[in-house]
């Protein structure tokens, strides 16, 4: 029996059950999720205290335990920690989503 079925009746669904387009859209998902939470943290521990709305401690604490789907690091960029123009004009160095690919990209 692959589903499990509980004392009020309900049905759990478990991985075997799903289909492979649908595995396959959880683990994209998942794996985009990941990516953008790794983004956020990184950014959040080099990022100055002064330049986050709102906690550092917070943030990171929701960050690594809040299952968003995504929705909780692109809040974190569009809403904690904007992107600024720095003075001398260079973004690089200081979109997170840059840093991520510095190495391939050359100054």
């Amino acid at each position: 029996m692959l589903s499990r079925e509980r004392e009020n009746g309900e049905v759990d669904t478990i991985w075997q059950d799903l289909s492979p387009e649908v595995r396959r859209t959880l683990i994209g998902v998942g794996a985009i999720d990941a990516g953008l939470r790794i983004a956020a943290l990184v950014d959040l521990a080099r990022r100055p205290d002064s330049q986050i709305k709102g906690s550092k401690a917070v943030w990171g604490v929701a960050l690594a335990l809040v299952n968003s789907a995504g929705a909780l690091p692109v809040a974190y960029f569009a809403w904690a920690a904007p992107t600024t123009q720095p003075e001398n004009g260079s973004i690089r160095k200081h979109c997170p989503l840059v840093m991520l690919g510095r190495t391939a990209i050359r100054r």
